[in-house]
Formats: structure tokens, sequence, C-alpha cells
């Protein structure tokens, strides 16, 4: 059955992941040299809503994509798929039946800007400034490592990520990063 051989593949794709964060939870707290390439980061959006695809229609929740061409940013392809993929999980999380998850791309100077919003009720402003700590979760059944992790991985790649309101009425995640192009680009070890 095509169905059940799909859903095995989300499953595999889904373990591979989780495999994915435990080492990036380590990298969190034991830093050190990672290999660096130049990161299409339109091909690995592709590929995150690619896997987010069969939760979003299982929910009846519209993924829109706003993907405008970017150039590569400098980093650790693995490691920024596991940000855009916590993103958007929790993006999908939040919103229900008939609601929307934007996912956009684009540049703003040197820099590339992924950003993440939806149109669910959006993040208490009473804890936007607790939403990256370890543990941390607003969630029931959440572990409160998604968001840190991500943050994190980004911070090492010399970039931000940050949340606000989203013109839709939900949350805007935003991260931001460097392009390859630019001189002094390497993420901090």
């Amino acid at each position: 059955d095509p169905s059940v051989e799909e859903d095995l593949a989300v499953v595999e794709r889904t373990a591979v992941r989780g495999l994915g964060l435990v080492k990036s939870m380590l990298d969190v707290a034991r830093p050190g040299a990672r290999a660096l390439a130049p990161v299409d980061l339109r091909g690995l959006v592709d590929d995150v809503l690619r896997t987010a695809g069969p939760a979003a229609h299982r929910e009846r929740v519209e993924v829109r994509r706003e993907l405008a061409p970017v150039p590569p940013v400098l980093g650790d392809a693995a490691q920024l798929h596991q940000v855009a993929l916590n993103l958007v999980t929790n993006a999908l999380q939040a919103v229900d039946e008939g609601e929307a998850v934007v996912v956009a791309l684009r540049t703003d100077g040197d820099r590339v800007v992924l950003e993440v919003r939806d149109e669910g009720p959006g993040v208490d402003p009473a804890i936007r400034d607790r939403i990256f700590e370890p543990f941390f979760t607003a969630r029931e059944g959440g572990t409160g490592l998604g968001l840190f992790v991500s943050y994190g991985i980004v911070t090492r790649h010399g970039g931000t990520l940050e949340v606000g309101d989203a013109p839709e009425g939900g949350a805007r995640f935003t991260v931001r990063l460097p392009c390859a192009t630019v001189a002094g680009a390497a993420p901090a070890p």
C-alpha cells in the first residue's frame, strides 16, 4: 500500500531527525569544530515542507510558500534543517484546522531571512523572553528543547532568531543568517 510506505518513510525520516536533535542538544552543551559548507536554504526549506506535508494535510492546515531566490549561507546543513523543521512543526501545532502557516525566504542586505508565521494564537508577550530557555514550554507534552536547540544553532551560525507577532495574527519566528559571500560569515566555534 503506497500510503503505508509513505507513512513508514516519514517515520524513518523523523527517527533520523530525532537522532539529529539529540546530537544538536549535545552540540549546544559541547560546541566544537563543524564541517561548514554553502547551504541552499531554499532547497532545505522545500525538503522540510515535504516532510511536514502529510501532517499539514492530515490536520487540514494550509502551508503557503513565499520563497524568493536567496544566496547560500555558510553552515551545517543538518543543523539548519533541524531549525527549519522545529519552526515549521511548532507553527503547525499552533494552528487549528483551516488556518495557515506561511514559510518565507528573502534577503535583507547581507542576510538571508527565514520567516515562519502562523494564524494561531501567537506567543503570549509575558513568556517571550523565556521561550528560548531550555525545558521551557507552553505546550502540553512539549519538551521545551526545540526552540532552545534552534536558538543555539542559529547563534553558532552567526545569526539571530527572534519571535514576534505575525500580520496574520499569530506568531512570527524570524531567522537571520549571514550570506556565505559575506566576509567573516564563518560561525563562531
